[in-house]
């Protein structure tokens, strides 16, 4: 049985041109699987929460300042937390499908080295959790498509301050970003090791760092002396933060809003509560101010959709100190 594609598709056309028309050819079936899955991805990517793109490595190390990699060996690595390539990145999607059609030679022969065990180890960098491919794309691409859950690796790992996960996209790693900013400010790394203050869209840091600001304004004029920064971030978060999150949580307040963190709802909470002030006068207890935003914040259907939520077992997202264990798909 031939195991050639129709001679009318692309891909075939460039694969005889480059030689590898006869029993060599019958690699491209995976690879043309490959490229078929990749294509229905692509199609779905609009309906799904995953990623469709993986990351840029450059990128990822200019928002979160990565400067200097240790070396730790040669590991076996989860192929399904490398999430990134250094330069080729737009030649595969995010669960290393190939894209391009030219890439079926070196796919081709790499499978066929694989198929026989005859590859070397991988090269990585290791950010947090996730891994970006510096040399081995098409290993893991072929990996992937062959059912390994992990594949060998030299290991080069950053330090970061701040976490990645396997499901971060491009504006998360934009967020990240804002994330660094906000603790080389406030330093609530290290005076609140535990914290992690997680928001699901861009500029919600910056609402939190003028509540501080103001929290800060307010300790000096009851303590009467200058207070530091960190020193008003550190006590902003035992007094204000884990109060009203933790009120949040316990009243199941987070399932009315599913996909975000209770960073976020707190971020929307204390613009609401500033209008209610500015526009109304009124100063509510924070727990008070729970109870009011929710009330006039949703609506019966969000209720009845985290009904839903909780009777399908659907995840919702919260902030806990491992927010991996609830993170939304």
């Amino acid at each position: 049985m031939s195991h050639r594609p129709p001679p009318e598709t692309s891909a075939y056309r460039r694969a005889l041109a480059m030689g590898l028309g006869g029993p060599s050819f019958r690699y491209w079936g995976a690879f043309g699987r490959a490229r078929s899955r990749a294509f229905l991805s692509r199609l779905l990517a609009r309906f799904r929460w995953y990623p469709e793109d993986l990351l840029s490595f450059e990128e990822v190390r200019q928002q979160l300042r990565l400067e200097q990699s240790d070396y730790r060996g040669v590991q076996a690595i989860p192929v399904d937390k490398i999430v990134g390539s250094i330069a080729r990145y737009e030649d595969f999607n995010r669960t290393f499908l190939p894209r391009r059609d030219n890439l079926s030679a070196r796919w081709g022969q790499i499978e066929k080295a694989m198929q026989s065990g005859g590859v070397p180890p991988i090269e990585v960098y290791k950010v947090g959790g996730v891994y970006f491919v510096k040399d081995g794309n098409h290993r893991v691409s072929v990996a992937r498509q062959i059912g390994m859950t992990s594949i060998e690796a030299h290991v080069f790992e950053y330090s970061s301050r701040v976490p990645l996960w396997d499901d971060d996209d491009q504006t998360d790693i934009l967020i990240r970003g804002e994330y660094l900013d906000f603790l080389e400010m406030t330093r609530l790394d290290v005076t609140r090791p535990g914290q992690h203050i997680m928001f699901t869209s861009l500029g919600g840091y910056r609402t939190l760092e003028m509540q501080i600001g103001l929290h800060r304004h307010i300790l000096e004029r009851q303590q009467g002396q200058a207070i530091g920064l960190p020193e008003a971030a550190a006590h902003w978060y035992d007094s204000v933060y884990i109060p009203i999150t933790a009120e949040l949580q316990r009243q199941r307040i987070m399932d009315l809003f599913p996909g975000r963190s209770t960073a976020d709802l707190m971020g929307w909470m204390i613009e609401w509560a500033d209008w209610r002030a500015q526009s109304k006068g009124e100063t509510l207890d924070p727990l008070a101010a729970v109870q009011q935003f929710v009330r006039h914040s949703t609506n019966p259907l969000q209720r009845l959709y985290a009904q839903i939520t909780r009777l399908m077992g659907w995840p919702i997202l919260h902030d806990t100190p491992d927010p991996r264990k609830e993170k939304a798909g």
